[in-house]
């Protein structure tokens, strides 16, 4: 199944929206395919962390089974009240690590 999610833009006016799509990129075509296609890997990698700051991967080998667990798990934790969700606020990830609370990037 190959998710794409498409972003509508709007430079201040509903006149100049513009689409634009988050790369989809195939882990199995990096590590199988020629040194063309690990250049677009790494091209569409740039692109997406500059533009968006993710991507879509697919063909990655991790079992849906276990992308449900870990989203069932985020659903729990996000339903945590704030003071329990501050008690996993990382001092030493800038931002990058733990819980980081509205605002406070």
């Amino acid at each position: 199944m190959e998710m794409t999610q498409t972003l509508n833009l709007s430079n201040q006016s509903t006149q100049n929206i513009s689409k634009r799509q988050v790369p989809t990129l195939s882990l199995g075509e990096y590590v199988s395919g020629t040194s063309l296609d690990r250049q677009r890997f790494v091209d569409g990698l740039f692109t997406g962390i500059k533009d968006y700051g993710f991507i879509i991967l697919k063909d990655h080998g991790v079992e849906a089974a276990l992308l449900n667990q870990a989203y069932e798990m985020l659903q729990q934790f996000f339903a945590l009240s704030e003071v329990d969700k501050r008690k996993y606020i990382s001092k030493f990830g800038g931002g990058q690590r733990g819980y980081t609370p509205f605002g406070t990037e």
